[in-house]
């Protein structure tokens, strides 16, 4: 079987499990549209309602890492649970193939949790969307995908070298949506921190994303937003090919991935 045929298969098993497991509707509906609001309700009690944007896309973006941070983390321990991680380690198919669909998936999911949201903003604040550039918009939306899709398949392998999995992914969700720039601008934060937003690489790509919705103090600077996020994007796949690789390696010599 060809690698494609793999992930567009496992993409399409995935994408059918998901949608029956009923978490799944809170991480991709009700948590977004809860954080969302809060946002709404902050920036409109805080005198800042011309940047409701924030809370319109902020709270799809939520939803989007949520889906991304906790699927990618339990993908791999998911077929360890099951019992079948022994037999994907050992067919001929690379396993990224499978984690690759795995993730594809996810991100159909978060798309879905972003449509929502924007699907709310436009119903009850469409002056938000006549500032949109559109052209802009749409490159920086996927690219922050590809970005999202990056950090995923580092998760994936590096979670499953853990027994603390869930801890980790809970503490990694919060943090990400501060140095991502998801619901406020990166601008706001301590001067210590913003270096460190820098090497998240959707925070160049959400940066560009507001700037096309007309969220941008200064003039956009969308060519060195992508290409910085497209470098943080290149150098997790590069990060992951290298877990992948040291995953696999340790399955093969120690045969005990399935009780790691």
């Amino acid at each position: 079987m060809s690698v494609w045929r793999v992930i567009r298969r496992t993409w399409l098993i995935q994408l059918r499990l998901r949608v029956a497991f009923p978490i799944s509707y809170f991480q991709v509906l009700l948590q977004p549209l809860v954080f969302g609001g809060i946002g709404l309700l902050l920036y409109s009690a805080g005198g800042r309602s011309a940047h409701l944007a924030f809370a319109v896309i902020g709270g799809g973006l939520v939803g989007l890492w949520s889906v991304t941070l906790f699927n990618a983390g339990f993908d791999i321990q998911a077929e360890r649970w099951a019992g079948t991680l022994e037999q994907l380690m050992g067919c001929p198919t690379p396993l990224a193939a499978v984690i690759v669909g795995k993730i594809a998936s996810s991100l159909c999911l978060g798309l879905a949790s972003l449509a929502a949201n924007l699907a709310v903003g436009w119903v009850f604040f469409p002056h938000l969307f006549h500032r949109i550039d559109a052209i802009p918009f749409a490159i920086s939306g996927a690219l922050t995908l590809l970005a999202f899709f990056a950090i995923s398949l580092v998760i994936a392998p590096l979670f499953a070298w853990t027994r603390t999995a869930g801890a980790l992914a809970n503490g990694m969700e919060t943090p990400a949506y501060l140095l991502g720039g998801f619901m406020f601008p990166v601008a706001i934060l301590a001067g210590w921190v913003q270096p460190l937003a820098g090497l998240f690489a959707p925070s160049w790509t959400v940066r560009a994303l507001y700037a096309a919705a007309g969220e941008s103090a200064s003039r956009p600077d969308y060519p060195l937003w992508w290409g910085l996020g497209l470098a943080g994007t290149a150098v997790y796949l590069a990060l992951s090919a290298g877990l992948f690789h040291l995953l696999e390696t340790r399955a093969r010599r120690s045969g005990r991935i399935g009780f790691a």
